[in-house]
């Protein structure tokens, strides 16, 4: 009796050792996983760090060169009145040079129209360029945007696949 007693528990210790080895493999194993896992994670925080950046310089660029552009057409714009405004003013001046009082007279009238129907067009102008300008800016905006949403569900759905790839979702 005490021979099987001793050999049963020397099964008994046999198991034990090799059940304890068992668990603390799989406790290394675990302990590597989680190790892989925080790699992975900084990895892909780095990664998005990146391309966040890259985004927002990609944004900040487009806004950039629409300002540019703006301006560029904005003072285009102003030269091209101011041009129409002194060529006016000449062509008012020959019209008037040796006329008679009466004739000049009559003549002042139609100019203040013509005044008043260059200065009406150039208001037009301006309020349409400035429409046209509000719309380009508004498709930037837009486009920004659209840009910022799809990179976070990009986001969301690398981060999904990482936790699911360690079992941990």
């Amino acid at each position: 009796m005490k021979r099987n007693t001793l050999a049963l528990l020397g099964v008994l210790t046999v198991l034990l050792v090799a059940s304890v080895g068992v668990h603390a493999e799989e406790a290394t194993v675990g302990v590597t996983g989680n190790a892989e896992f925080k790699v992975s994670a900084k990895e892909l925080r780095n990664t998005i760090k990146e391309e966040r950046k890259a985004l927002f310089e990609e944004g900040k660029e487009a806004r950039e060169t629409l300002r540019e552009k703006n301006k560029t057409a904005r003072e285009n714009l102003r030269e091209e009145n101011k041009s129409e405004r002194e060529q006016f003013r000449i062509d008012a001046k020959a019209s008037l040079e040796g006329k008679t009082p009466e004739e000049k007279a009559a003549l002042m009238v139609t100019i203040k129209a013509d005044r008043k129907a260059l200065s009406d067009k150039n208001q037009a102008e301006r309020q349409e360029f400035r429409k046209a300008q509000w719309d380009k800016r508004k498709s930037v905006t837009v486009n920004i945007r659209a840009n910022v949403e799809a990179f976070r569900e990009s986001v969301r759905v690398r981060w999904e696949a990482l936790l699911t790839s360690f079992g941990r979702k």
